[in-house]
């Protein structure tokens, strides 16, 4: 693996961690005159909701530059992106939802709309990512 690819999939997974903020202080019962659970989930809803929007941009970069035409390619981007941010707004499990449907909607976008522009690899990695950070909705 080369130094390139290395660094790649340790930023990665590195940045999968923030996603397991809430559950490892709720694990730790860290006092609540420090940390208050609600705002540390709406930092990690918030966090959730800029990552499928970065994602969101790869992928209408790599659209771009296979120069695929059509509202078709692009229709699903726009919607990722309103969809993620408004989860922000949306209280208890629905919001969890909405994020984990935004990152596998965007996982599917990466696999089948684009699917030449990405190397097989970096396809794994992301299944590996986007199904790390879904479960840490739900524990």
């Amino acid at each position: 693996m080369n130094k390139s690819r290395k660094r790649i999939v340790f930023v990665t997974y590195a940045g999968v961690l923030p996603f397991y903020l809430s559950p490892m202080i709720v694990y730790y019962d860290v006092d609540e005159i420090l940390v208050r659970f609600s705002e540390i989930k709406m930092i990690s809803s918030l966090y959730a909701a800029l990552i499928v929007c970065f994602l969101s941009g790869m992928q209408w970069q790599k659209i771009i530059e296979a120069n695929i035409k059509g509202f078709f390619f692009f229709s699903p981007i726009i919607p990722l992106l309103l969809v993620s941010t408004h989860a922000l707004k949306v209280n208890g499990n629905y919001s969890s939802f909405i994020l984990v449907v935004s990152l596998f909607l965007s996982l599917s976008i990466d696999l089948i709309l684009i699917k030449k522009k990405s190397d097989k690899w970096f396809k794994k990695l992301r299944i590996n990512a986007t199904i790390l950070a879904s479960i840490s909705f739900f524990i």
